[in-house]
């Protein structure tokens, strides 16, 4: 790690500090959730809700990693925008081969 890279993670830890946030971006991103989001994370990685990230155990964490990335994936395929009212549409003469 060369000096100014160096320097410069110690000043995103300092102003992480100064403002009473993790160092680490996940901790930081989950604690900014909310409830329900974080209720959700939970129940998709199918583990007891607990309200902070630091509160789950090491395996807890990784399912929840994992949770957050099939979350990803699933919200990228929606890449148009679609509402709540959308999803109770259908065209019934479509044949899905399964």
């Amino acid at each position: 790690m060369t000096a100014a890279n160096l320097a410069k993670d110690e000043f995103f830890k300092s102003f992480h500090r100064l403002y009473n946030e993790s160092d680490f971006a996940a901790e930081r991103l989950f604690e900014q959730l909310t409830l329900m989001q974080k209720t959700a994370v939970a129940r998709a990685a199918s583990v007891e809700f607990k309200r902070h990230l630091r509160d789950y155990d090491i395996e807890d964490r990784r399912k929840i990693g994992n949770a957050i990335r099939q979350i990803k994936t699933i919200a990228s395929a929606f890449n148009l925008p679609v509402s709540v009212n959308d999803f109770l549409k259908v065209d019934s003469e479509v044949v899905y081969e399964d």
